[in-house]
């Protein structure tokens, strides 16, 4: 359902994003499996994102431990996004 939803809502990566995350899910045991089963999803399904293979490297280096929980790198990490889309947008206003 996920898949056919995101294909006729235009989501970004389509059905191949959710595609990709079943299968980090299902692999999530063995990294390889889970790298090699992406890359092949994200190459083959969704032609138009081949560099978002790139994003599943960090996966690979996920030990399964939560990470550190100081609220204010909490917080700074939570303020990157709308941050840089500001910035992006200001920079497109200029030209």
């Amino acid at each position: 359902f996920a898949c056919v939803a995101a294909y006729f809502l235009k989501c970004d990566y389509s059905y191949a994003g959710i595609l990709a995350m079943i299968a980090l899910y299902f692999f999530r045991q063995d990294h390889v499996k889970s790298i090699f089963a992406c890359c092949i999803i994200l190459i083959c399904g969704y032609s138009n994102e081949v560099y978002a293979i790139f994003s599943v490297l960090p996966i690979l280096f996920y030990n399964g431990e939560r990470g550190n929980t100081n609220k204010l790198l909490k917080y700074a990490f939570y303020a990157v996004y709308p941050v840089h889309l500001l910035i992006i947008a200001c920079i497109q206003n200029l030209f």
